[in-house]
């Protein structure tokens, strides 16, 4: 099959038709999994960090039986981290 091809919706896919092989699946499952537990083990350490959560530009807002909370700041700077962290595994991943 080529990128042209119209395949019909009700088609089943023959294993030429499959561009990922289980080798790779596998190693994907594998970096997925370690990768959600880094994240579970930085959710348990973030707790411990007294500013995250806490810095210049989040809004705290309090009333008599409200309290609204809207991290700005923190969300910003875990999406910096977030991104150079990826950045850095995706050098790392497509150097193979």
């Amino acid at each position: 099959m080529s990128a042209g091809d119209v395949v019909a919706p009700w088609t089943i896919a023959t294993r030429e038709d499959v561009s990922v092989p289980l080798q790779d699946l596998g190693r994907v499952l594998l970096v997925l999994g370690l990768v959600i537990a880094l994240l579970g083990l930085l959710f348990l350490l973030v707790g411990r960090v007294p500013a995250l959560g806490r810095l210049p530009g989040d809004i705290v807002i309090e009333r008599d039986n409200v309290r609204i909370y809207i991290p700005i700041a923190t969300s910003i700077l875990i999406s910096i981290v977030l991104t150079l962290l990826f950045l850095v595994f995706g050098a790392i991943l497509g150097r193979r």
